[in-house]
């Protein structure tokens, strides 16, 4: 179906202060009721979710480590033996293919780098703003209805607020919880 940013907050911090610093930077959040995710969180922990228009399939966030599918392997697959067909050797299509998906990578994140830097900067305005303990993102592909989806938070992973980078939410992965704090 889709995927959806959601996350947490923890400290003395309300959904309106969060939105208020949040409308700078169009992002808008909103208290998300799934009662499966609920029960994995830690106490003092609110779950939210991003507001969109539809859906954040085009988030930056996590882009470097999305699966897009099998569309994407069949076209590789595609290319690989086209290039067979021409005579390559196999050390040439692995530089060739090498070649691609940096520059395609290059391609992707060049957009998406002042998408990032929203986030980025979002971030470190609600910490300097609000009391705000800790803020944590949740990337995760719907399959049916996001209140009702069994999503498994596989794992924690902290991120020091003064020691984040684009490049975490960038590389961030799905059905990991990325605490900032």
């Amino acid at each position: 179906m889709c995927h959806f940013v959601t996350g947490v907050v923890s400290g003395k911090i309300t959904l309106e202060e969060i939105n208020a610093v949040g409308r700078e930077f169009n992002l808008r959040f909103q208290i998300f009721q799934n009662e499966f995710v609920q029960k994995q969180l830690q106490d003092g922990e609110i779950y939210i979710q991003k507001l969109c228009g539809v859906c954040d399939c085009d988030t930056p966030i996590g882009m470097l480590n999305r699966n897009y599918g099998n569309h994407v392997k069949r076209a590789k697959d595609s290319d690989i033996e086209k290039l067979k067909r021409k005579g390559w050797s196999g050390m040439k299509i692995q530089r060739y293919m090498d070649g691609k998906n940096k520059k395609a990578e290059q391609v992707a994140k060049a957009p998406a780098e002042s998408e990032i830097r929203k986030w980025t900067d979002f971030l470190e305005k609600l910490f300097a703003e609000t009391s705000v303990k800790a803020f944590g993102i949740l990337l995760h592909f719907y399959s049916g209805g996001i209140e009702a989806e069994r999503t498994t938070i596989n794992k924690r992973v902290p991120i020091k607020k003064s020691e984040l980078t684009a490049r975490h939410l960038l590389e961030i992965e799905e059905d990991a919880l990325y605490i900032v704090a």
